[in-house]
């Protein structure tokens, strides 16, 4: 849960900082990032709060949660294939 939050964190202020915008669709980056997790995964904001989600079930012992970051981690990958793939 820490290492989610911690990459969270980290994936926003690399995205504000370093692409001079914010994460909202309504401020366009003018910089490509590929620095952090950038490097590593095209969505580090979606993978670091669905281990945040991972996290809390493991802590709790909840299977709710888990099919909660389940749900949430294919449903947020499937809006950013489908947005990103009509252009």
């Amino acid at each position: 849960m820490l290492a989610g939050v911690a990459g969270l964190v980290d994936s926003f202020a690399r995205f504000a900082l370093q692409r001079l915008g914010t994460p909202a669709p309504i401020a366009p980056t003018q910089h490509l990032v590929v620095t952090g997790l950038y490097r590593y995964v095209r969505n580090p904001i979606y993978v670091a709060v669905a281990a945040v989600i991972f996290g809390q079930a493991l802590l709790f012992g909840d299977w709710r949660l888990f099919a909660s970051g389940a749900s949430s981690g294919s449903s947020s990958t499937f809006l950013s294939w489908a947005t990103k793939s009509r252009r």
